[in-house]
């Protein structure tokens, strides 16, 4: 008890004591750090929807996409109307015999393959001249006043070669002969245009639809006069032609280029090439080519030599149907491999 008494009293004392020396409050301390943040509180409830927006810009178009596959083939179309029978084709032919002569002269012409007595009409296609070119677009070109000689040379021509028609036989051939050429006035109407072409087309056409066609050769309108005759042995033959290659060299189986003159006007040319011998020591030709002259008795004329002429020298002959003749060695060479 008394212990307490004097606690009591002790803790009275030191109270009077403290408050008698207190001094001023100091001031306020510093702001206390941040506190960590409170747990979120639960969501409200869902609000009403708000009204639709604008609509926006349309987007770029997409990529193409991969091609599908190729769909069922369709069904094959009616068969169309069978078509009528066309016209029969024609194995029909035509000679010539000479296939190369004068105006002046006869010829006798001869076909087959035509229908069984089929009335036929042979005739020359005359075609115009070259001179029409440079008559074309001038007055000479038309046929008017004195102008007739310049309308032939642009008109092609048909002249027959007999006043009717021939007819062919059972078995469809048929021959016909005409004395002289110029002794029909169709043929003289047209003579200067003939011997201007040189080379005509002859045409046989039957009333049935058969035809053939054959190439003749016009020398001119009369053969020349005959050489004069030579009292002291036979006269030398010309040699007129040259090769215009130095050396007249050809690879085999190559073309050489051949010039020649002193030959008839317009004079068909062949050209031989002399490639051996027979047992009896006669030379054996081969046709190499066919050619004519000018009107001045010139020509130049490209020759291929067959591989049937092998390396080695030969002779080459130009032979004139009238009277023009040349010759000159020719070698052959292997070709460069």
């Amino acid at each position: 008890m008394k212990r307490l008494i004097l606690t009591l009293l002790l803790a009275s004392i030191s109270a009077i004591l403290l408050s008698a020396c207190q001094g001023e409050p100091g001031k306020p301390g510093l702001a206390g750090l941040s506190g960590n943040p409170g747990n979120p509180g639960n969501p409200g409830p869902m609000g009403s929807q708000g009204p639709a927006g604008v609509a926006g810009y349309p987007g770029h178009p997409g990529n193409p996409g991969n091609p599908g596959a190729p769909g069922l083939p369709g069904l094959p179309g009616l068969t169309g109307p069978t078509g009528g029978v066309g016209p029969s084709g024609s194995s029909s032919g035509l000679k010539i015999s000479p296939d190369t002569f004068y105006l002046s002269e006869g010829i006798t012409l001869s076909g087959a393959g035509f229908e069984s007595f089929e009335p036929v009409l042979v005739y020359f296609s005359v075609g115009p001249t070259a001179s029409c070119v440079g008559l074309q677009g001038t007055s000479a070109g038309t046929r008017s006043g004195g102008n007739e000689q310049g309308w032939s040379a642009c008109t092609p021509g048909f002249p027959a070669l007999s006043s009717g028609p021939v007819d062919s036989n059972g078995g469809g051939a048929w021959t016909m002969t005409v004395d002289a050429l110029s002794s029909l006035g169709s043929v003289t109407k047209w003579q200067d245009t003939i011997l201007a072409n040189g080379v005509i087309s002859v045409i046989a056409e039957g009333a049935d639809g058969s035809r053939a066609t054959a190439p003749a050769f016009v020398l001119g309108a009369t053969p020349p006069p005959p050489p004069a005759a030579v009292v002291s042995g036979p006269p030398p033959i010309p040699t007129n032609i040259s090769s215009s290659l130095s050396g007249g060299t050809v690879t085999q189986g190559g073309t050489i280029t051949v010039t020649g003159g002193g030959f008839q006007p317009n004079e068909i040319v062949k050209f031989m090439g002399v490639n051996g011998a027979t047992d009896d020591n006669m030379p054996m030709r081969t046709e190499l080519a066919t050619g004519k002259a000018s009107a001045g008795g010139a020509f130049s004329q490209d020759i291929t030599f067959p591989d049937s002429f092998a390396p080695g020298y030969y002779t080459l002959e130009a032979r004139g149907l009238v009277a023009g003749y040349g010759s000159s060695a020719i070698q052959v060479v292997a070709a460069a491999k």
